[in-house]
């Protein structure tokens, strides 16, 4: 059974996650809107790579959760039993990303 301070441990280390990636943009930003306005790429991108980031450094830190048959998948279940969590139109952009940066 998942006690009280074993969630506060993981919330917390999610929430640095989150934080660190929130800090990186106001950085990379200044150096990427030169760039940005001249080669034309759409003003959503900068938040997109972010969030896949996010995505990514999630997946990392839980190894619980996993991708399996295209299929966002939790196996930290006491039962056992695989939960699915998103399908693959959900993670398709995710999965798009993390395949093109390998």
């Amino acid at each position: 059974m998942i006690r009280n301070t074993q969630l506060e441990e993981e919330n917390a280390k999610l929430r640095n996650i989150v934080d660190d990636l929130s800090k990186r943009p106001v950085q990379a930003a200044r150096s990427q809107d030169a760039a940005t306005k001249t080669s034309g790429v759409a003003k959503y991108q900068r938040e997109y790579e972010v969030t896949c980031q996010l995505v990514d450094r999630i997946l990392d830190h839980k190894r619980a959760i996993r991708i399996i048959n295209d299929t966002l998948t939790d196996l930290s279940d006491v039962s056992g039993i695989p939960k699915p969590i998103a399908d693959s139109t959900l993670i398709a952009p995710y999965v798009e990303w993390k395949n093109a940066r390998a």
